[in-house]
């Protein structure tokens, strides 16, 4: 069926999410709605923000012409903001419109709100695999949301076969959820390598080892230093992180590589919009994380055409197929030494290596992709 009302008006799709970081979630909802407007203008798409940061994706989203709407969360005060919560989604068609929900609280406060005022098709979308041990408050919600994963969502979305094996684990409800990948575009590189090197402080006889990702126990920002400080220093080598929490007033994070003794090495980067400039920067991407579930930042590593190292997470694995060096296991010295390997390829041999990478993003995980599949999900009747 197509994704008109009966009487001819358009459909809208609801997104609603905790906040508007430059995360993964966010930056593949950024894409997602780009190409539902590309190849489905008549639907209309609307993002419901459950906190008021403002952020720059959030205006972003505004200048694009999506309608950002803030339900002011706030946990004192969760009778006021459920109230709001329930007041916006009880502007919009419970028959026809479309309700998707990004990651857990979402998935809880917006599913609950939705399935109280009627909404027939109601999406979750899982992002996550596992959850570091003090992520509480976290976890009771995911446990929850197994329960209602029962009644609630029409379907539940998982990035990565990872993500769907480990929460039908949990107690989700196994005949929901289906797994749709991340899809991916074009690097978008706005700052000329040469430049961006120059101000980073990288000459052009020093391979440069970056990653990307907020400052986290699941990203491992601490192994990729410890990892570094393995790397024998006759190779000429220097580091960058780039992401949220990845600066100098991160004490823990300076004095860490400082203890190691890498702090000539290392260039901090806190979250950016240009992150495809960084990456075109880089001459090896590594992917450390400790927990993945499709891990967004490493297709889009491939994209750019880098040589990957990466830990064995979430689908890494699916995504890069043969086309990257993988640690054996998330220690600092597997990590240390699958960078040896490419340190101690040639520089045609890694380019030929990153070429190969490039062509498996665009030939199996692209945005048009998962477009399609969005749209057939949303076009289902429930």
């Amino acid at each position: 069926m197509a994704l008109f009302c009966q009487w001819g008006s358009l459909v809208k799709v609801v997104h609603i999410i905790s906040a508007l970081f430059q995360g993964g979630a966010e930056r593949q909802l950024d894409l997602l709605i780009s190409e539902f407007h590309a190849q489905n203008p008549e639907i209309e798409h609307v993002i419901v923000s459950l906190k008021s940061i403002r952020t720059p994706l959030w205006d972003e989203f505004e200048r694009k012409g999506i309608k950002v709407i803030s339900c002011d969360y706030s946990l004192v005060k969760l009778p006021r903001f459920l109230k709001k919560l329930h007041s916006v989604l009880g502007q919009f068609d419970p028959e026809h419109d479309v309700i998707q929900c990004w990651m857990y609280h979402a998935e809880l406060l917006g599913g609950l709100t939705a399935k109280k005022l009627g909404f027939k098709k109601i999406f979750w979308n899982i992002r996550t695999t596992f959850l570091k041990s003090n992520a509480v408050m976290t976890k009771i919600v995911r446990q929850l949301n197994a329960k209602l994963s029962y009644s609630i969502p029409s379907k539940i979305v998982c990035v990565a076969e990872a993500s769907k094996d480990y929460h039908i684990e949990c107690g989700y409800n196994e005949s929901k959820m289906i797994v749709i990948e991340n899809g991916f575009v074009p690097p978008n590189i706005k700052t000329e390598r040469n430049f961006l090197r120059e101000q980073l402080g990288v000459d052009s006889d020093t391979l440069l080892i970056g990653s990307v990702g907020r400052y986290s126990s699941d990203k491992a920002q601490d192994l990729f230093v410890s990892s570094a400080a393995l790397i024998d220093r006759k190779y000429r080598v220097k580091f960058v992180l780039v992401g949220r929490g990845n600066n100098h007033e991160n004490k823990e994070l300076v004095e860490n590589i400082k203890g190691q003794g890498l702090d000539d090495l290392f260039v901090l980067q806190d979250e950016t919009k240009d992150v495809a400039s960084f990456m075109n920067a880089m001459d090896i991407f590594c992917l450390h994380s400790r927990s993945e579930g499709f891990p967004n930042v490493l297709g889009e590593a491939m994209y750019v055409g880098l040589p990957c190292a990466t830990t064995n997470v979430g689908d890494a694995l699916k995504l890069v197929g043969e086309t990257a060096i993988v640690c054996a296991d998330t220690s600092s010295q597997s990590v240390a030494d699958a960078l040896k390997k490419l340190l101690l390829q040639s520089e045609s041999e890694r380019q030929a290596l990153g070429a190969s990478a490039k062509k498996r993003v665009v030939n199996h995980f692209s945005i048009q992709s998962a477009q399609k599949k969005y749209f057939q999900l949303y076009s289902q009747s429930y």
